[in-house]
């Protein structure tokens, strides 16, 4: 059997040669799932790795166990839909590993090294207090505009000192939700968790970058549009989310206010 070598830092001699879980939540979009699967399986090479699907109540419930029969892949069911929030949450309690990439179920990645560069941007940011790396895109929905990029295109790394990125794709240790007091918040179906969660990561003095050596593309928005066309008042429903978001941040500033 070949030895893996593990991409390094030239200057730094940092490896990242950690073991990862992948947690992906999907609502339908079979297609798209198993597009973010194969490129998982054909693209991710350069570390040990595992597969975790959550299917957020889809209508076939065969899909995720179907695909859960490959070796490395296992599949957890909520049985009412739940969101984007809860379940990475179901995801996250299922899996192991010290490093966590969750990832949207219409993403794909292309690049033999994504995993290897993207966690040796994460290892070289860390004294900068950075916990949490995005890759660039062709479609970050929202977020920080540094987030959008070209295949192929390098960049030097972007760490933000403001704003939030948008959490189509990220990776972070798993330690980082026990120092920040909890998990994403669990908005119904979606929207602003990104929002809430980088404040509260900034509260901790923690902060989020964009690796500029790392790309994924992502078709955006996929289980959210067809959701919107089933019902409409779901958008309506998402949208109200902000109030939450607003609340729990409010909740954040006055813990850090000190006492009289």
């Amino acid at each position: 059997m070949a030895t893996k070598v593990f991409q390094a830092h030239p200057i730094s001699g940092l490896r990242f040669n950690a073991r990862v879980d992948f947690v992906i939540p999907f609502h339908g979009q079979y297609g798209k799932v198993t597009k973010a699967v194969e490129s998982i399986f054909r693209c991710v090479l350069d570390v040990p790795h595992h597969v975790c699907l959550v299917d957020d109540a889809s209508p076939n419930q065969d899909f995720g166990q179907q695909l859960s029969r490959v070796n490395n892949i296992t599949c957890v069911r909520n049985e009412e839909q739940k969101g984007f929030g809860y379940s990475m949450q179901r995801g996250f309690m299922s899996t192991v590993n010290p490093y966590i990439v969750f990832m949207n179920s219409d993403c794909e990645i292309s690049d033999m090294n994504w995993v290897s560069t993207l966690g040796l941007s994460l290892l070289e940011l860390k004294d900068q207090n950075v916990r949490m790396i995005v890759p660039r895109t062709n479609n970050p929905v929202n977020g920080d505009l540094r987030q959008r990029g070209e295949k192929g295109e390098l960049t030097d790394d972007v760490v933000l000192e403001e704003g939030f990125l948008s959490m189509y794709c990220f990776m972070c240790h798993r330690e980082l939700f026990d120092r920040m007091g909890g998990f994403i918040k669990p908005y119904p179906y979606g929207f602003y968790e990104d929002e809430e969660f980088a404040f509260r990561m900034r509260a901790c003095n923690f902060k989020q970058a964009i690796s500029g050596k790392t790309w994924i593309y992502h078709h955006g928005e996929s289980t959210i549009d067809e959701l919107w066309r089933t019902d409409p008042s779901i958008r309506e429903k998402m949208e109200s989310n902000r109030e939450s978001c607003k609340k729990d941040m409010q909740e954040v500033k006055n813990k850090m206010r000190p006492s009289s």
